[in-house]
């Protein structure tokens, strides 16, 4: 009750944290590791999800419409600003890399990119590109407005929320399980609302859930290395959704162990302060990593496990220098103010 209480009044809560940067550094292995993999499988059978989940987990509702306004502001500014950075770098380091540079190759590879980012699809279908790992900061802008519009309108009628947010996840299924994928990646969005959805239900009944939590726990891991081993998993930015209502059930299983791992099993002070660390970075780390592809010369190895290792070491020391850059420049502001 203390960590809920903690949440409500704005405090980090450390599983969370933990979970996000064990999440963030399988992230970058699961990118790295080969498809079809069985290493792969498992990294993508939770990892999306989770950072959805635990989303919905720490979401404060908006309680008026001009409040659910200015959040909208707000998460624009976090979560698709550092998309049009991206997409913009991005941009730059293509046609640095372009053989031949000059006003038409440099405009090309801007609509390309403008596309991109109009779509927001992770991957690219029929004659639209993908926009790659950014597609996840779309997708959590859009799912988290459309939640609170849904509590704004819905909040006195839970059950109703609940079946309506179902029908939606359900619908953004069936789009992509018939490739009809919608600009925005709002297909993938409305699946992903449910999982923001039951990040929700989870911090309101958590109470409940830690009464039962070992058996869910045990039943939850079963069932997760089932749909494993008949390859049931869920992959939100190719629109794998084996099974539909099956591999979304799986997805959540999967993020309960995990997080009730972080919880349960203490780590040392030092890995706890790293995986703290990495969870509340791991927005700039994300960042870095959705560029790192232009460095694949450096961190590349025939060996992927080992390409891995150094993967991690380039995004992490990159963003470490970057943080502490950032935190330099703010001292020597404040100080000069």
């Amino acid at each position: 009750m203390n960590k809920q209480k903690n949440a409500a009044l704005g405090h980090r809560i450390q599983w969370v944290d933990i979970a996000k940067g064990m999440a963030m550094l399988f992230v970058i292995i699961g990118h790295t590791a080969p498809f079809g993999s069985m290493e792969r499988n498992f990294i993508f059978s939770f990892h999306m999800p989770l950072f959805f989940l635990l989303s919905g987990y720490t979401l404060k509702f908006a309680d008026s419409w001009e409040a659910a306004g200015r959040k909208a502001i707000r998460r624009a500014y976090q979560l698709l600003v550092p998309v049009f950075v991206i997409a913009a770098v991005s941009v730059f380091l293509s046609y640095h890399n372009a053989l031949h540079r000059d006003i038409a190759t440099l405009m090309g590879i801007t609509k390309n990119m403008a596309l991109a980012v109009l779509w927001g699809s992770g991957i690219p279908f029929k004659s639209h590109p993908g926009l790659g790992m950014c597609w996840f900061l779309i997708s959590l802008f859009w799912a988290d407005i459309i939640l609170n519009g849904i509590h704004l309108c819905l909040s006195q009628k839970p059950v109703i929320r609940t079946f309506f947010i179902i029908i939606l996840s359900g619908i953004g299924i069936a789009l992509g399980k018939h490739g009809i994928w919608l600009p925005q990646n709002f297909d993938v969005t409305l699946c992903c609302i449910l999982f923001l959805y039951t990040g929700v239900l989870w911090r309101t009944y958590d109470y409940v859930l830690k009464k039962h939590d070992r058996a869910i726990f045990i039943v939850g891991a079963v069932f997760w290395g089932l749909c494993l081993f008949y390859g049931k998993y869920i992959e939100l930015a190719s629109r794998h959704y084996p099974g539909a209502a099956w591999c979304v059930i799986e997805a959540i299983a999967a993020v309960y162990v995990i997080c009730f791992i972080c919880r349960e099993f203490e780590l040392s002070s030092l890995l706890n302060r790293a995986f703290t660390f990495i969870g509340i970075n791991t927005l700039s780390i994300f960042e870095i990593h959705a560029l790192d592809w232009y460095v694949k010369p450096v961190w590349d190895s025939a060996n992927w496990k080992v390409a891995s290792l150094k993967r991690l070491c380039i995004v992490l020391s990159i963003t470490l220098l970057l943080l502490l850059a950032k935190y330099i420049w703010r001292e020597v502001m404040g100080k000069r103010s």
